[in-house]
C-alpha cells in the first residue's frame, strides 16, 4: 500500500482498483496452481484473509480491524 501512497500517488478510486487487481490476479494464479478450484481458499478482504500493509509507514490493517 505504501507504494500506491508515495511512488504511484494513486487517488483512492484508483487504489482501489489496483488492489482489487492484484488480489483477482493472485487468486488466478492460485487457481492454475490448484487445478482451477480454490474452493474455501479464495482470498477475499471480505474473508478476513487478506491484510493490507505499509511498511514504510509501519501499519497492517484487514477489513475488520480497519472496520474495529
Amino acid at each position: 500500500v505504501d507504494r500506491l501512497i508515495t511512488e504511484l500517488k494513486l487517488p483512492p478510486v484508483d487504489a482501489y482498483h489496483k488492489l482489487r487487481h492484484t488480489i483477482d490476479e493472485v487468486n488466478a494464479a492460485l487457481a492454475a496452481a490448484h487445478g482451477g478450484d480454490l474452493g474455501d481458499h479464495e482470498l477475499c478482504p471480505v474473508k478476513g484473509n487478506v491484510t493490507f500493509s505499509a511498511a514504510a509507514f509501519g501499519w497492517s490493517f484487514t477489513l475488520e480491524s480497519f472496520a474495529e
